[in-house]
Formats: structure tokens, C-alpha cells, sequence
């Protein structure tokens, strides 16, 4: 979550990847608030709470002497209320804005990843990727040097739209190094290998902000590795020594041929993959939204639900080579779609339900196991019957715009039916209420609860 606060004309931030925030000031017995306002003293110990479920951000008075006003209205006593766009929280002199930023980059992605797919297919792999990662690279500390909420979000739209850049360059990548029968294998090693870096993220990026204590520095460790990942690709990406040499695979991308996008209806299953693809994200990303706030009404800590949620990738790092080898020994394709499909299903629901711990680290670990299959989805595209290689673009393309329409929705839809059902109503509250005094100023909206009016 990312809150913007001004205090007495000074503004600040707080940055935490987390769906609760407790406002107040600390306190020698207890432990200190997630935003603490001091030095204003008139907040009390903790004053409110500010949290996503339902796929809406919620707020909520703990027990302050004096009122609170949304819009207006004093919202003493009538326990948690669900907040809109351009509401304003009073509680005194500090004007808070708080906003998600993962809506942002799952729905721009989903939105390019297609047009760069057919516009850029045209162009050799290994310079895409170098462009891409240097055009990108720059917002990644633009984020972290951000003063105001406008400059991170065009940072973080201009970082999303050059990743993108790079969208056709995985296949043509396969296609230019590696023989056809090691297609499959290739990807689940980058699968692996992917998985290490988001459960070491997932895991440490926690403890590193609340140790460090800025967000900001998060931002330029990651610009820095990224920086790192560049100089890497520059001496190891050596055009010369692919097997397909760089000519010719700009020959034969440059070759007059039908439009490339018309593989979107000329090979229908490829939007087979794209749904399985998308049920799996939608799962995913619900998931990793609201396991948090779960976790959190249950009393489990920050830094431990972080390592919780990273189960979805420990698993996932020593099978994913196993996904190389599906594609030799499963001849049903079909097999290859609906049964992740199943698999994903069952332990996603079964995580709300269950009350041990251990038992939902072993679902989430077998939640992540299941993406096993995903390097064997890639590969399906390049036994289409006679497609082109920029067609094999344009379907991969096709298939991780649909994937990336599942992470944006799947929360949404989630959040939806559980505010229809009432399904988070009976939760508890995990803060104890306090005596709190006085009061701020605070202005709430969202960028990613389409569902909810924002």
C-alpha cells in the first residue's frame, strides 16, 4: 500500500507492501503503529485503521474520544466503513492519500503485451532486450526519488511500457538459440530461476524496509540489480554465437508475409492457452491480494506473512525443470490444460478455509507447483501446424495478455463476491481498541478497486 500524508505543509511517504495500515503514535508498552504521525500529538495510540478487502479499501475509527468525519459525516461508532474516490477523512491538520500500484502495472502490461507483440516482432531479440532494459531501468529510481504520488505513478507506467518492449523477445530468443526439443526445458530453468528471485523479494523486501527504514531504498537496490542484469546481457547476449545467425533471423522477420496479427483467428487454440493461463493467474493474484489481510486477522506478523505467501514459489524452484520434461511424455495436450486448471482451483479455495498454518503453507507451496506446467504452455504455440515465427510472437502474446487480464480481474471478481456474500464479515479485529484524541485530515482513494466505485 502507498500512502501520501502532509503535516503541517510537509509532505511524506509511506510505502509498505502490506493491505492494513494502523495510524497512530507509538507507545513504550506496545508496538508501534505502521504509520506513525508523530510529532503530532493529538493522534492517539494507535487512532485508526486503514485496510484493503473485498477488493475496497475500508477505514475505521478505534474507539476516539473525539469524532471523525468522512465527508462530513462523523463515523464514531459506526464500526468500519468502505471508502470511494475523493472521500475525505478529517482527523485533524494531515491530508492522507493512499493508492495500490499492482493494478497499474497488471492492467498496462495486459494492455501491451499484444501490440508489442505484433509491432516489434519484426525486430531481432537480443537488441529488444538490451533496449528494454535501458529504457526501463532509469523509472526503477525515478520510483525510489519520487516526491510526489503523480511522479510514481508515470514511474511506474513508463517502467511497465519499456518492459514490455521486450514482449516478443522470448520466443524469438528460443528460436534463434535453442534447438526445437529443448524448448520446453529452457523455459522451466527460467521459470526456476525466476522463482528464486520472487520468493528472495517476497521474502526479504519486509524486513528490509522496516530495517532500512525508507522505501525509497528498495527501489534503488532493485535499480541497481537490474543495472547489474544489463551489463550481464550485454557480455553474455553475443549475437555471434547464436546458432541462427543475426542476419538471418532478420531476413527472415523482415520476409513478406500476411499480417502477422491475423494468427489471433487463424489459430484458434491459441486462445485455449490464454484462458488456462488466465484461470491460473486470476487464482494467483486473488491469492497474493488477500492472503495478507487473512493472514494479518489471524494475528500473523508482517515479516512471517511474507515468508508465508513466498511458499507459492519454494516449491516451485526445484519442480520447474520438471516442466521440460511434460512436454516429451504428455502426448494429450489437453491434459496440459484443463488439469492445472483443476489443480489451481481446489487449493485456492481450500486456503480461506483451513485454520492451520502449516497446513496453508503446504497449500500454497502446491498452488506454485502447479505453474510447472506454464514453460509447457509457451512451447504449445511452436507445433501449431505451418505458423510463421512472428505468428509464434503474436500467439505467446496473445497468451500472456490473457494471463495478465487474470491477474488484473482476479481480485476484483473476488472482491465482488465476497462483498455480495458478506464472506469477510466475521472476522475479527486484530487491533486492540484504544482511547484516541483529536484529529486529522486524511483524503482516501485507489487506483486498483475498479469494483468498488474508484
Amino acid at each position: 500500500m502507498h500512502v501520501t500524508y502532509a503535516y503541517k505543509g510537509k509532505e511524506l511517504v509511506f510505502n509498505r507492501e502490506t493491505t492494513q495500515v494502523v495510524i497512530g503514535r507509538p507507545k513504550e508498552e506496545d508496538v508501534a503503529p505502521d504509520l506513525d504521525l508523530t510529532p503530532d500529538v493529538t493522534v492517539s495510540r494507535p487512532h485508526a485503521r486503514l485496510w484493503v478487502a473485498e477488493g475496497c479499501y475500508w477505514i475505521e475509527d478505534l474507539n476516539s474520544r473525539r469524532r471523525k468525519q468522512v465527508n462530513g459525516e462523523d463515523i464514531k461508532g459506526q464500526g468500519k466503513r468502505r471508502l470511494h474516490a475523493s472521500d475525505t477523512i478529517r482527523i485533524g491538520d494531515t491530508t492522507l492519500q493512499a493508492r495500490l500500484l499492482q493494478g497499474v502495472s497488471w492492467s498496462t502490461a495486459a494492455l501491451m503485451s499484444l501490440p508489442s507483440g505484433i509491432w516489434l516482432s519484426r525486430f531481432r531479440p537480443v537488441p529488444l532486450v538490451l533496449a528494454s532494459l535501458l529504457l526501463s531501468t532509469p523509472f526503477l529510481f525515478f520510483q525510489g526519488l519520487a516526491w510526489h504520488f503523480l511522479v510514481l505513478l508515470v514511474a511506474r507506467l513508463c517502467l511497465v511500457l519499456f518492459h514490455e518492449i521486450a514482449t516478443p523477445a522470448r520466443p524469438l530468443l528460443l528460436q534463434q538459440w535453442v534447438a526445437p526439443r529443448q524448448y520446453a526445458l529452457v523455459n522451466a530453468v527460467g521459470l526456476s530461476q525466476h522463482s528464486i528471485l520472487l520468493a528472495t523479494a517476497i521474502s526479504t523486501s519486509a524486513w528490509f524496509i522496516v530495517t532500512v527504514g525508507s522505501w525509497r531504498l528498495a527501489y534503488c537496490l532493485h535499480g541497481g540489480f537490474v543495472v547489474l542484469q544489463t551489463l550481464a546481457w550485454r557480455l553474455v547476449a553475443r549475437e555471434g554465437k547464436a546458432p541462427i545467425p543475426a542476419q538471418n533471423l532478420q531476413r527472415a522477420l523482415q520476409a513478406p508475409q500476411a499480417a502477422s496479427f491475423r494468427a489471433i483467428w487463424s489459430y484458434p487454440q491459441g486462445w485455449l492457452l490464454g484462458l488456462t493461463m488466465f484461470s491460473l493467474a486470476a487464482t494467483w493474484t486473488t491469492v497474493v491480494t488477500f492472503l495478507p489481510t487473512l493472514l494479518l486477522e489471524r494475528g500473523v506478523s508482517l515479516a512471517l506473512g511474507s515468508s508465508v505467501l513466498a511458499c507459492l514459489y519454494y516449491g516451485l524452484i526445484p519442480s520447474a525443470p520438471l516442466g521440460g520434461l511434460l512436454v516429451q511424455k504428455v502426448q494429450n495436450r489437453k491434459l496440459l490444460l484443463w488439469v492445472p486448471a483443476l489443480c489451481n482451483m481446489l487449493p485456492g479455495i481450500a486456503i480461506t478455509r483451513t485454520p492451520s498454518l502449516w497446513l496453508l503453507m503446504a497449500l500454497l507451496t502446491g498452488m506454485g507447483m502447479v505453474w510447472i506446467v506454464s514453460p509447457a504452455i509457451e512451447v504449445l504455440p511452436f507445433e501449431f501446424p505451418g505458423i510463421r515465427p512472428r505468428e509464434v510472437v503474436v500467439i505467446s502474446s496473445l497468451v500472456k495478455t490473457l494471463s495478465g487480464l487474470g491477474c488484473a480481474t482476479g481480485p476484483v471478481v473476488a472482491g465482488l463476491v465476497a462483498q455480495y456474500t458478506g464472506s469477510l464479515d466475521g472476522m475479527s479485529d486484530p487491533v486492540r481498541p484504544h482511547q484516541c484524541r483529536h484529529h486529522h485530515r486524511f483524503a482516501v482513494s485507489t487506483l486498483s478497486t475498479e469494483g468498488c466505485g474508484f
